[in-house]
């Protein structure tokens, strides 16, 4: 996925409205109202570690943080055997403190099932 496409899918997961051909975007206010916030762009999440964390709510309140973070680490460190029982472990070593916005969206996004892999 471009980030583009990236961006889009998250903000539309967290709620915003996404007005496609100028790239902003309508925030939901606290009722979940759309039409209350006004247009704003679009939060960059694969380069803003401060969007990603806002994002990632969405995931703490759907209950999806530890199979995030269990996607997390596989993007983070795919040179670790992926029957790694140790999970925790190299949590707690900050391998996933250390991933880029960019590992975020995508593991985010993987954890939501809108991850889409790109044709050649």
């Amino acid at each position: 996925m471009t980030n583009e496409q990236i961006n889009i899918a998250i903000a539309e997961a967290c709620g915003w409205k996404v007005i496609s051909d100028t790239l902003c975007c309508i925030k939901p206010d606290i009722n979940g109202d759309p039409e209350v916030e006004p247009i704003a762009p679009m939060p960059d999440y694969c380069e803003d570690l401060n969007a990603m964390h806002e994002a990632e709510k969405v995931l703490i309140d759907t209950g999806r943080m530890m199979e995030y973070g269990a996607v997390l680490y596989w993007i983070v460190v795919p040179q670790i055997a992926r029957h790694d029982d140790h999970f925790i472990d190299w949590m707690i070593a900050g391998y996933l403190t250390s991933a880029t916005a960019r590992q975020r969206a995508e593991a985010f996004l993987r954890t939501l099932g809108e991850w889409e892999e790109e044709t050649k």
